[in-house]
């Protein structure tokens, strides 16, 4: 069950979290016209300001994900040490 919940708990919680952030910032900057700021000087705000963080976010993910099935394996085998009779049996 570890290796299928790891990433689908990873995926919530980044379009959750760093979604709402992400789109907040940028919209207070839409706001404050910064946005705009960006385009008169000539800086595509698309790749200045989403493309870095989209990176970012596809570099972190696999990372969280390999971190998130890693506690799971060290959860179940202390679980495993301190009640060992309730492995599964297939």
């Amino acid at each position: 069950m570890c290796k299928e919940l790891a990433p689908v708990m990873m995926a919530i919680l980044i379009a959750g979290r760093v979604g709402s952030a992400m789109s907040a910032e940028l919209g207070s900057m839409k706001v404050y016209e910064e946005i705009d700021a960006l385009k008169t000087m000539n800086i595509d705000p698309v790749q200045y300001l989403v493309l870095p963080r989209m990176v970012a976010i596809a570099v972190a993910l696999p990372m969280l994900v390999i971190f998130f099935h890693s506690c799971g394996l060290v959860r179940r085998r202390v679980g495993l040490r301190t009640q060992p009779e309730d492995r599964c049996r297939f």
